[in-house]
């Protein structure tokens, strides 16, 4: 069987953080502990196979980690293997350094990889399995854009956490009788711009709040905490069966195994039916989409 060809598993968690992260790596590290194997984490997503920047993991070091934020092996968004910047001269170029990434995980004795992110982190995977290495992805966003997958970790804490911020603002909004716009920064300023139009239509105060990096930090739900947890058991279960080039998902009540080309690449817009009944509930209540 694959298990028993198995030794050395690496783990690596890329692009922005997410509550849930700590539960995946905390499961996909117990279940390898189980199987006999050693696990490996990569710090700071593909730059630690750059650096050679790793780490044994141990029954303490995931002891606890289940209700944290953040990621234990740090992360970073700014590096692409297949794109990395460097500096020539006075001018910073890219350059292609997934040869080195390659080099290096055979030279760590890795024997698989679990990469634990988003669309990009898992579109880099993807390249690699196709230049042979033995990787599975793990998506995680909070945008829950990621198509193949019903939903992703990470999505509930960021729901519950402007849920939260939405209630609080109501109260302040009613007493100072204005209207509050909240927004996700990378919208391109969609929440100034709303804010502008409906003080025009209405002729009411209007402000505007960035929650930004608060949806990405603090607690996971006990939802994504239960999800993230069974991804990265599920992951390592795929490493075990030797299935590579591919990504765990969620279709509900199963978590199964898709190829990661069916998660990545441009064109895979993860989009709302027209039909889903919470647009229908909502246009019976008299909400407008603009349409």
């Amino acid at each position: 069987m694959a298990s028993r060809r198995l030794r050395r598993v690496g783990l690596l968690t890329g692009g922005g953080d997410c509550p849930g992260l700590n539960a995946v790596i905390r499961a996909a590290a117990r279940t390898g502990f189980h199987l006999g194997w050693d696990v490996w984490g990569v710090e700071d997503g593909f730059d630690g196979l750059l650096t050679r920047d790793v780490r044994r993991l141990t029954g303490r070091d995931v002891r606890g980690i289940l209700q944290l934020g953040g990621t234990i092996l740090g992360t970073t968004n700014r590096r692409n293997p297949f794109h990395y910047p460097v500096r020539k001269g006075k001018a910073v170029v890219e350059a292609d350094r997934s040869p080195q990434v390659l080099r290096n995980f055979k030279a760590l004795g890795l024997d698989a990889l679990i990469a634990i992110g988003g669309d990009g982190t898992l579109a880099i995977a993807e390249r690699f399995a196709r230049k042979g290495m033995k990787i599975v992805g793990v998506p995680k966003t909070i945008d829950n854009d990621i198509p193949a997958t019903v939903v992703t970790f990470g999505f509930d804490t960021a729901v519950n956490t402007a849920t939260d911020a939405l209630d609080k603002l109501h109260t302040t909004a009613e007493a100072h009788k204005r209207v509050e716009v909240g927004r996700e920064p990378r919208l391109g300023g969609i929440g100034e711009w709303l804010a502008v139009e409906i003080a025009a239509h209405t002729g009411k105060e209007t402000r505007n709040l960035v929650l930004g990096h608060l949806q990405r930090g603090g607690q996971p739900t006990s939802f994504d905490r239960l999800l993230g947890t069974r991804f990265g058991a599920a992951a390592m279960r795929l490493v075990a069966e030797g299935r590579f080039g591919t990504m765990v998902a969620l279709d509900p009540p199963r978590v199964l195994a898709v190829p990661l080309a069916k998660a990545v690449g441009h064109g895979r817009i993860k989009k709302v039916p027209l039909d889903s009944d919470i647009l229908l509930s909502a246009r019976d209540m008299g909400i407008g989409f603009g349409d």
